[in-house]
């Protein structure tokens, strides 16, 4: 009955019920949790599992979101499913100020020939933002040279994906580099996607 309690989740969340999806995406991972579908695994326990991170973390229960995308992860194997877990596992890192883990996820990803170029954007933008909340300007300079595509398609919400270019940028401003601060703003403004002037 676990695809049951998944599928009344997905429902819930149509209806904008959250609290009814979360009550369903945990049924289905905890009270099936384990138990084998049709095809020798459970993918609706791992799909529930990241639905129910995407839940907490758009709530901003980081915590919680971690310990849910850390599940799901022991339960994916390798390809782009996984890197996109891993991805958001490394936003709710940065969140809580686990810095380091955070870092070494994003290098996972940058250096990992088959992640996905928009998971590589996200990585090298998370990448610049915890150089420059550690004064580390140069590293952030160095990132945006190695990985320009960062005015490309946003990969987060395109209002989440701006406020943290210009987070960035202000911090830099506040670091007193003010052409590097130009640049994320540049990105920021430029439609995100639109060509931006520094490349």
């Amino acid at each position: 009955f676990g695809n049951v309690w998944y599928h009344l989740g997905l429902c819930r969340l149509e209806q904008e019920d959250l609290p009814g999806a979360v009550t369903a995406f945990i049924r289905c991972h905890t009270d099936y949790a384990n138990r084998e579908d049709g095809d020798g695994g459970n993918q609706f326990e791992t799909a529930a599992r990241i639905r129910h991170a995407e839940i907490e973390q758009a709530r901003g229960r980081y915590p919680s979101a971690i310990r849910l995308h850390a599940s799901a992860l022991r339960q994916l194997p390798a390809g782009p499913l996984r890197d996109q877990i891993l991805a958001q596992l490394a936003v709710c890192l940065h969140e809580t100020g686990d810095l380091e883990r955070t870092a070494r996820i994003c290098r996972t990803l940058l250096e990992a020939a088959g992640t996905e170029p928009a998971l590589k954007r996200l990585a090298a933008l998370q990448t610049c933002r915890i150089a420059v909340e550690q004064n580390d300007l140069q590293q952030a300079r160095a990132t945006l040279k190695k990985h320009p595509g960062l005015a490309a398609a946003p990969v987060l919400e395109r209002a989440a994906w701006t406020r943290l270019l210009l987070h960035i940028g202000r911090r830099c401003t506040l670091l007193d580099d003010p052409e590097l601060a130009l640049r994320f703003f540049d990105l920021a403004v430029s439609g995100i996607g639109a060509r931006s002037a520094w490349g």
